[in-house]
């Protein structure tokens, strides 16, 4: 059965790791030596937890079959994802489609009317296919290239 849940504090070098792991395979490849760094940095252990504990701006979710963490998803502010991997052996499964609806879900109900990310070009194709539409051409800070996405939220 999956399940969506907060991480625990004692989770965080696996969900490091996990981050890193699929990372190197589908998108180091893509960016700088300036680019790697600041990914790794970005996922340090201590950085998550510090991004973890601020619930007034970030929130964080695992995606797990039983103890299994199969998928990680990051957002801003309600509104923006900052991060969404799901495990490699994984992908193309839906769980990243669970991960991004469940995002959506907390978007509409405090009261968004889109929803954001920034792309790496390895994952265009996944977010066109969910309903994000570019809102730029390519674009790169410190390494990391990204394209900026929108949704607008489906209302009932």
């Amino acid at each position: 059965m999956i399940k969506i849940v907060s991480p625990k504090i004692e989770e965080y070098e696996l969900i490091s790791k996990f981050l890193i792991k699929i990372f190197n395979k589908n998108v180091s490849h893509l960016y700088n030596e300036m680019g790697n760094h600041e990914f790794i940095n970005h996922v340090h252990p201590y950085k998550l937890y510090e991004r973890g504990i601020d619930i007034t701006c970030y929130t964080q979710f695992l995606l797990k079959i039983k103890e299994e963490i199969l998928g990680f998803m990051e957002t801003r502010e309600s509104s923006h994802i900052t991060l969404l991997f799901v495990k490699i052996e994984e992908q193309r499964k839906g769980y990243g489609k669970s991960l991004f609806l469940h995002a959506e879900e907390i978007a509409k109900s405090t009261g968004f009317n889109f929803i954001t990310l920034n792309s790496s070009p390895n994952s265009l194709e996944a977010y066109e296919k969910w309903g994000f539409l570019r809102e730029s051409d390519e674009n790169s800070i410190n390494g990391i290239r990204y394209f900026q996405m929108r949704k607008r939220i489906e209302r009932n």
